[in-house]
């Protein structure tokens, strides 16, 4: 399975509570998952721990000014679409793939197994 994960919160160099989370719930994901490929995508130049991660995660940097998830991700969505896409943040892309989970930092609906809901 591919599993795309925005990653521009994890990349913060600032990190606050949803910073923090996404960052940790990217070294979790490749301490555990050995077998699903991870597509992390960015909007700037990756710190340096996204260079320590596993051969099963790739940095995919797509610079845009702005609107970057509504736009930027959307296209990527639209030509190159992953199984599932997480957006650790309160803005789902206008084009995404069926399965995707979007939280925000005040509520998340969890309606899965696990602790993830699909919209």
């Amino acid at each position: 399975m591919i599993i795309g994960i925005e990653s521009e919160r994890a990349n913060h160099p600032q990190k606050t509570g949803v910073e923090h989370y996404a960052k940790q719930l990217i070294l979790h994901l490749a301490e555990i998952d050995r077998q699903n490929r991870y597509i992390l995508y960015l909007r700037t130049k990756p710190e340096s721990w996204f260079f320590s991660l596993p051969k099963n995660f790739t940095v995919k940097v797509l610079p845009f000014p702005i609107f970057w998830t509504q736009i930027r991700i959307s296209w990527e969505m639209f030509i190159h679409p992953v199984d599932v896409l997480f957006i650790p943040a309160s803005a789902l892309p206008i084009i995404h793939p069926k399965k995707k989970r979007c939280d925000h930092p005040r509520f998340s609906l969890d309606i899965l197994p696990a602790g993830f809901y699909l919209v």
